[in-house]
């Protein structure tokens, strides 16, 4: 029960049927601990967490590797990372799925140097990492941006043979394009055996990142014609490639066909886009206007590209 009701979403009668088991007397073992500890991560419920792990603790029973992994990512998804941390050090014998949740916790928490840290280790203890972990290694790399780390991690995935699938493709894109090698970008790219709509749209933002608007342009039809229909991740991708690369009308006219062709309604990361193409060129009425007759909700970030544009001219 306890298990089903997490996996539903249901965090607050989760909680409420382990303390009914707590209260009705059942002997607490190591097996409904950890799916009520992966609730409170799902809930992000820190406090709750902490209460779980006390009750395990004072239950006497020797916490198993189970248990502790639970608590690694409770811990690591409530950015509490050094407690995630004290308690992995603790742990006296750490599997794959530990391992994997820690260099997750270290690099979601914006610690990428620490996760590419805890990723040399694992080897040397010689714990082979999976595509899970070797994901969360590439997605440090790409907020570290250091191409020297980035092709030492490639040349690992590809001597350990690692299958390019959707995922792993779409994150070493990212990498390369953060760490300033979109050719490297693209070789990944054209390798992958299959793309999706967020492959597409991660090789498109990469050409944007470098200011190839044009060859952003080019890969669009590319897709459409592969049979992915673009989503919104696409079209700010398209739009801050033109906005980049000085393709003003190429992005007006990507702006307008978002609804009429695709059915994707702007949200304010396209209107941002939009305010900063019309700003780059300095079509600064343009670009009040459009703020001016937007319906939802403004951010700092809209009216700072406005703002930027208007300190430059």
């Amino acid at each position: 029960m306890i298990g089903g009701i997490a996996k539903a979403g249901d965090h607050v009668n989760c909680f409420r049927t382990f303390r009914e088991f707590i209260n009705c007397g059942m002997v607490l073992d190591n097996y409904p601990s950890p799916l009520v500890i992966r609730a409170c991560r799902d809930s992000r419920d820190l406090i709750m967490g902490r209460v779980i792990h006390d009750i395990v603790l004072k239950s006497g029973l020797p916490v198993d590797l189970f248990v502790c992994a639970a608590l690694v990512d409770m811990h690591g998804k409530c950015k509490v990372i050094d407690d995630a941390r004290q308690l992995f050090d603790q742990m006296p014998k750490k599997d794959l799925v530990t391992w994997t949740v820690m260099v997750s916790g270290c690099e979601e928490s914006g610690n990428a140097n620490e996760s590419l840290v805890l990723f040399d280790w694992m080897i040397e203890e010689g714990v082979q990492p999976d595509k899970v972990t070797m994901v969360n290694v590439v997605y440090a790399c790409a907020k570290l941006g250091v191409m020297r780390k980035a092709r030492l991690v490639h040349d690992y995935i590809s001597r350990n043979k690692f299958f390019l699938n959707v995922i792993l493709g779409t994150a070493m894109i990212d990498m390369y394009a953060k760490c300033g090698n979109v050719d490297f970008a693209r070789e990944i790219f054209d390798a992958m055996p299959q793309k999706n709509v967020v492959s597409w749209s991660a090789m498109i933002a990469a050409y944007g990142y470098h200011g190839q608007g044009r060859k952003a342009l080019d890969l669009f039809p590319m897709m459409l014609s592969s049979g992915i229909s673009p989503n919104r991740i696409t079209f700010v991708s398209l739009i801050y490639a033109c906005s980049h690369a000085d393709l003003v009308e190429e992005g007006l006219q990507l702006f307008s066909s978002m609804q009429d062709y695709y059915a994707v309604a702007p949200d304010l990361k396209h209107y941002t886009c939009m305010v900063d193409l019309r700003g780059r060129a300095g079509r600064l009425y343009e670009a009040l206007k459009l703020i001016e007759s937007m319906r939802i909700e403004k951010d700092e970030g809209l009216w700072g590209s406005l703002l930027g544009a208007c300190r430059i001219y």
